[in-house]
């Protein structure tokens, strides 16, 4: 059996709703040198039960496919760390459960890293859709195929570091059809170069981290897509790529104060706390002081205002998001340290006058 080229991994919990449509996108691919590998987080629905269904229709096409069942929940990021190691592929892709990829992701996929070398991983143009509304069709596919409003085409970085998903909630008129590079990839469905993942994972004692296990599961993933910066790779975004997104929380940017309020509202008091929380917490871990005082005046005006909007309505992300900030910031300073020592002046220069901008 040839080696895969691809190696997806799945981490899921309770996703019975999503699997069919997340697993029929992957057996219709135009490419089918792959593997899957289904990290399970302790489900307590139907998943496991899809999962051996699914199995035996990949078999017969003669693609690996293998489940991990774990009697613990690891999140997105814990789930990837742990099945890497089972991964065979040239190229590792984190799906998440809730999407679903166009029938020739994979082999878009393959063409943009044989011809760009210097790219460590691949952003696609994903949009956004609710699964609930698109099951009342007669026709899953033809109204998945018009979803024109774009999930995220990656992550973008301002002075003031405030971090936004390109595109997100904006109605797609063409404006998203040309390659970028991007400060980095998002979680829904990235692509990266193994080797790329060997070499930014952080050797801590008896656990080899890729994405960010203190910080739970949100952020983990930007934290990521800096490291890969700061060790001297690129990211693309490539439109041809094309994935549909169920995205649980927001749906858009905010546009104004009376906007970020109400999205705010919108969002479960977890979310709200890690977000606030990690954020922050990739700040110390992977920021340079030399290049970041160049900003700081921007950065504490937009810091002081958030502060004060959370102290006042938000106080449950103000205190629980210091006291985490606080509990973890040894763990990640150390982090940060294994990180840094690795860092050419060439790659933070390049970093901060290219991908950290307006």
């Amino acid at each position: 059996m040839n080696k895969p080229t691809f190696s997806i991994v799945i981490p899921v919990r309770d996703g019975a709703y999503y699997l069919e449509y997340c697993l029929n996108s992957l057996l219709n691919q135009t490419y089918q040198n792959f593997e899957i590998i289904i990290f399970d987080n302790n489900s307590t629905d139907d998943t496991l039960k899809k999962t051996k269904f699914y199995q035996r229709k990949f078999e017969q096409k003669g693609i690996c496919f293998q489940t991990i069942e774990s009697s613990k929940n690891y999140f997105v990021g814990g789930a990837f760390n742990r099945a890497f190691s089972k991964t065979t592929g040239k190229y590792i892709m984190l799906l998440c459960v809730d999407v679903i990829l166009k029938d020739d992701f994979l082999e878009q996929a393959l063409n943009v890293f044989k011809t760009k070398p210097k790219f460590a991983a691949i952003q696609a143009k994903v949009y956004s859709f609710d699964i609930k509304k698109v099951r009342r069709k007669l026709s899953f596919k033809f109204k998945i195929s018009h979803s024109r409003v774009i999930d995220t085409c990656g992550f973008k970085v301002f002075p003031s570091r405030r971090i936004i998903n390109i595109g997100h909630g904006h109605r797609d008129y063409g404006q998203f059809e040309k390659e970028m590079e991007i400060f980095g990839v998002e979680g829904a469905c990235p692509v990266f170069r193994r080797k790329v993942l060997e070499e930014v994972s952080l050797n801590l004692g008896n656990n080899r981290e890729i994405f960010d296990e203190d910080m739970v599961w949100y952020g983990d993933d930007f934290d990521l897509a800096w490291r890969i910066n700061l060790f001297g790779w690129k990211q693309l975004f490539c439109p041809k790529l094309v994935a549909f997104h169920d995205r649980k929380t927001t749906k858009t940017l905010s546009i104004s104060l009376g906007h970020f309020i109400v999205l705010r509202r919108s969002l479960p008091a977890n979310k709200k706390i890690l977000d606030y929380r990690n954020t922050r917490l990739a700040l110390i871990k992977n920021e340079s002081w030399q290049y970041f005082k160049r900003h700081l005046l921007i950065f504490l005006k937009r810091e002081l205002g958030l502060l004060g909007y959370f102290f006042v309505f938000e106080p449950k992300t103000f205190w629980f998001g210091i006291f985490g900030f606080l509990k973890l910031f040894p763990r990640i300073y150390y982090k940060r340290k294994l990180i840094q020592k690795k860092v050419s002046p060439q790659n933070l220069e390049y970093i901060y006058q290219n991908l950290i901008r307006d």
